[in-house]
């Protein structure tokens, strides 16, 4: 994401367009903390492996910039999203050992929100952090 806001602001240095500079003020907002979604099958690595999470939560649409750059979210409106919105404490997953979960492939922890200034983290039951997979 945050090469993609540096893109934005590239674009807006380079062509002085006011309509990128409403782009990036919609997208980045200072202020305000940022929810952070994690779409079903987001691979992220526990215990050094690398695994799918699955949610349950409503995965949202995307905002209008992002619909017009990318199209629309696939799992728009499906129960299958982790989100961390910036009140959210705990959030519940769905470690799953295949692309979809399957009853007897799956396992469900409720993972710990941490905040840090601007770095949010998410810590398992057993103390040890979420790492994204690269």
């Amino acid at each position: 994401m945050k090469s993609f806001i540096l893109a934005l602001a590239a674009l807006t240095i380079l062509s002085g367009c006011d309509a990128a500079n409403d782009a990036i003020s919609q997208i980045v907002k200072e202020d305000q903390p940022m929810t952070l979604v994690f779409n079903a099958g987001y691979k992220v690595q526990l215990d050094g492996k690398v695994v799918p999470i699955f949610g349950n939560d409503v995965c949202p649409s995307a905002d209008k910039l992002m619909r017009l750059l990318f199209g629309p979210e696939p799992d728009e409106g499906q129960r299958s999203c982790v989100v961390v919105a910036p009140e959210t404490k705990t959030v519940n997953v769905l470690v799953g050992s295949v692309d979809r979960p399957m009853q007897e492939a799956w396992i469900a922890e409720t993972w710990a929100v941490e905040r840090d200034g601007e770095k949010t983290m998410l810590r398992r039951a057993d103390g040890s952090y979420v790492l994204p997979a690269n």
